[in-house]
């Protein structure tokens, strides 16, 4: 397994959780598993009868993972100059917010592009996101870029 898959996954169980029944998230949509959209928003949750066990759920993270790494190596031409735990951050946040949603962070990114992970930290704290949605999540993902590592975040 991919390092970075594995630094990913480990990140996006730790900010998502676990549920094995569909719920709905934060923002209205079904979801599943660890944070796992299952419909369009405000969909009825009888729509949904599955349930996942922990290792069905994390098999599932694990390959959304690996979809997410290979489209940002595509997307972000600095990502592969990242070392693995700021590459495992810009994937947990496009699990988040979809791949269009972390490129419409582009002071960050290119801070990012200009390897100053100081300013790119500080812009990602600059945004809707980190004011209003997931502010305890953009700290903890913006202290990762900031200092490259997850060590006593995650």
């Amino acid at each position: 397994m991919n390092n970075v898959i594995t630094l990913a996954a480990k990140i996006l169980r730790a900010e998502e959780g676990f549920r094995s029944r569909p719920y709905y998230c934060s923002n209205g949509y079904p979801t599943i598993g660890y944070g796992l959209k299952i419909g369009t928003k405000c969909a009825p949750l009888h729509f949904f009868t599955l349930t996942l066990t922990k290792e069905m759920a994390n098999a599932w993270l694990l390959d959304k993972c690996s979809s997410l790494l290979d489209q940002l190596e595509q997307k972000i031409p600095a990502f592969i100059e990242l070392n693995d735990d700021r590459k495992a951050i810009l994937i947990s946040m496009a699990y988040q917010l979809g791949v269009q949603g972390l490129l419409g962070f582009t002071n960050t990114l290119a801070c990012i592009d200009a390897d100053d992970f100081d300013d790119a930290a500080r812009e990602m704290l600059d945004s809707k996101w980190a004011e209003h949605d997931s502010p305890q999540r953009a700290e903890r993902h913006s202290q990762v870029m900031r200092t490259g590592s997850i060590r006593g975040v995650y």
